[in-house]
């Protein structure tokens, strides 16, 4: 924001395109910025055109990842104009949780998420002092632990009741056209 403030509207994994409905939307009104030292690979927009005109399966994957990444913000959206903090914080470890595990990259109940307390706040619209106490409460309840970077859920049915998490939206099934 001008006055400097951040609202995250996105959080992406090792391996995934960020960015890619910049093919067809180019001029962005937004910014990305790496929360870890990442390697970055650019493509221009020409050659994913061209790739996605010869291969029409990989056109067709990158329309699901498309509607995967509106799937996502759409739930985003949702849960930061009707979800409580803790719905929120625990929707977020849910989402991510799943989203590693999926890419062999860790465990849904233990995997890194290398973000701050600060960074966490803004990706779920709390300041840093409420997603602080909303850790503590989560962590004295038994139900996760988040000691950046590693997060631990202990009680993962408990996570996904409070956030109301149902990980359809995720679009996590591998294949086909179903």
């Amino acid at each position: 924001m001008r006055d400097g403030q951040r609202q995250t509207t996105a959080l992406h994994i090792a391996g995934e395109m960020c960015d890619l409905h910049s093919v067809v939307q180019p001029r962005a009104s937004w910014s990305i910025t790496a929360l870890t030292e990442a390697s970055v690979l650019f493509v221009q927009h020409k050659h994913l055109w061209e790739a996605a005109l010869r291969h029409p399966n990989l056109a067709i994957a990158f329309w699901r990842d498309g509607m995967a990444q509106a799937a996502i913000l759409a739930k985003w959206v949702g849960n930061l104009g009707r979800k409580s903090a803790a719905a929120r914080v625990a929707h977020l470890v849910c989402e991510m949780g799943l989203r590693i595990e999926s890419a062999g990259l860790g465990a849904r109940t233990r995997f890194e998420l290398p973000m701050t307390q600060d960074q966490l706040a803004d990706a779920v619209g709390v300041t840093n002092i409420h997603a602080n106490r909303v850790l503590q409460g989560l962590r004295k309840d038994g139900i996760l632990n988040f000691q950046r970077p590693h997060v631990e859920v202990g009680d993962w049915t408990a996570l996904a009741t409070l956030a109301e998490f149902e990980p359809d939206f995720l679009q996590l099934r591998t294949g086909g056209l179903t």
